[in-house]
């Protein structure tokens, strides 16, 4: 089998030893190159396994709650929604971006779970909240502030 680099050197080395001739240097490059092989595998292990460690949301109870939460966010901002946007409304409404953020911190935390993401996307979804509930002019001076592109918020007719 000649899978990975430590079973063809293995397979080189056994050849050797029956009276194969062997490619010049090969012998050299399998005593060399196996300290540098081992240490990088070992390291790239040690990175793929570095996310397992880190501090998770639990599925069964935080993540239920935190659903709650972002529905209740939504729902709020909906309402305002109703009673703001009509036939000559333009622009997106801080609604359309808070229902779409819920959306990828639902999808999100279906693959990823780690507290810290989760409260990225809590802490995203509290201030499209706070825009939306907040008056127009407030929104307007809090979206300038962020330095962002401020969402249109139609006013009541």
């Amino acid at each position: 089998h000649f899978g990975s680099s430590c079973s063809v050197w293995a397979s080189l080395r056994a050849a050797s030893c029956k009276g194969w001739p062997l490619p010049r240097g090969a012998c050299r490059a399998y005593r060399g190159g196996g300290g540098a092989m081992a240490s990088f595998m070992f390291f790239s292990f040690l990175s793929a396994q570095k996310p397992h460690y880190e501090d998770r949301v639990e599925n069964e109870l935080e993540a239920p709650r935190l659903k709650a939460l972002w529905r209740d966010l939504e729902q709020r901002c909906f309402d305002r929604y109703l009673s703001e946007v009509n036939d000559d409304s333009q622009g997106i409404h801080i609604y359309q971006l808070l229902k779409h953020e819920v959306a990828r911190c639902k999808q999100t935390l279906q693959h990823d779970n780690r507290r810290e993401v989760m409260q990225d996307c809590t802490s995203k979804l509290v201030a499209l909240s706070r825009r939306c509930t907040a008056s127009p002019d407030e929104a307007a001076a809090a979206a300038s502030a962020a330095g962002g592109p401020a969402a249109s918020q139609p006013s009541a007719r």
